[in-house]
């Protein structure tokens, strides 16, 4: 039976740590032979092969263990600034919005209870819950600065002309709010990132974490761990608006993070 292998960060960062240069086999092996075969690669032409088949010079340095943590703790930092953010404007908008609070907390009593210990197979189920993240997300992007991309070679895109080494800037929030995208983009609508409509949405319409290779590292961590918090949270607590909640938040002009102009969001959380 076929293995299925999950190809992520951690587990390139893991085959990086245990490449080795051809010179460095060489002193360690007998073999007069200067091919090099590592227990999780192939040799091919000279050339090692990653299970995820890139390609890698044979002198190519392997990650060394401290590089391999400083990526670790990267990876987890990367999650928790984007996560404080979801979470702030997830529970404003269920807020704003009990109807949909109250759906969700009954997808969440039927899926999961008090006690149990929540999976990763169990926070999937959920899937009331990542149509309201997401949504959460196209409304309020963690970062709200343009990305930015390097043209390598000269292109030609819908009749425009890109010179290789130019940059790209792609605004976020006009993505997010482009009505030819989304239709009612200031609309909170969790229901447009339901299964049946996965087909309608743009595969670059949707840019909280970015897109391609150089996204954010945490965002799967960030999701996983936003989704858990705000089950665990609506199980027991009813999130409401108080005297101090904004009806719509001012948001500072120039900040990488999106931030309300008066530095909170105030809610009213009352146990169930």
């Amino acid at each position: 039976m076929r293995v299925r292998r999950t190809v992520d960060a951690l587990q390139l960062m893991l085959e990086a740590a245990q490449l080795v240069s051809s010179e460095e086999a060489e002193k360690k092996s007998p073999k007069t032979d200067s091919s090099v075969n590592l227990s999780n690669g192939k040799e091919e032409g000279g050339r090692k092969r990653l299970q995820n088949g890139r390609k890698l010079d044979k002198r190519e340095p392997k990650m060394t263990e401290e590089e391999l943590a400083e990526n670790a703790i990267f990876f987890l930092l990367a999650g928790y600034e984007t996560i404080s953010t979801m979470l702030s404007y997830t529970t404003y908008l269920l807020a704003k919005h009990p109807d949909v609070q109250q759906r969700l907390y009954e997808e969440i009593v039927q899926h999961l209870s008090n006690e149990e210990v929540v999976t990763y197979d169990k926070i999937n189920e959920l899937e009331y819950l990542d149509m309201v993240v997401k949504e959460s997300l196209r409304m309020y992007p963690p970062i709200v600065t343009p990305l930015s991309r390097e043209v390598k070679e000269d292109c030609e895109f819908e009749g425009l002309r890109f010179p290789a080494g130019s940059s790209v800037f792609i605004p976020i929030a006009h993505v997010h709010y482009n009505e030819k995208l989304w239709p009612n983009p200031k609309a909170f609508d969790p229901e447009r990132f339901h299964s049946s409509k996965k087909k309608d949405i743009h595969v670059a319409s949707f840019l909280p974490f970015g897109l391609g290779p150089r996204n954010c590292i945490g965002f799967r961590f960030a999701l996983m761990e936003g989704k858990i918090a705000i089950a665990r949270l609506l199980q027991r607590y009813c999130i409401q608006m108080c005297d101090l909640t904004e009806e719509e938040i001012k948001m500072k002009a120039a900040n990488i993070a999106l931030t309300p102009e008066s530095g909170h969001i105030y809610l009213r959380c009352v146990h169930r």
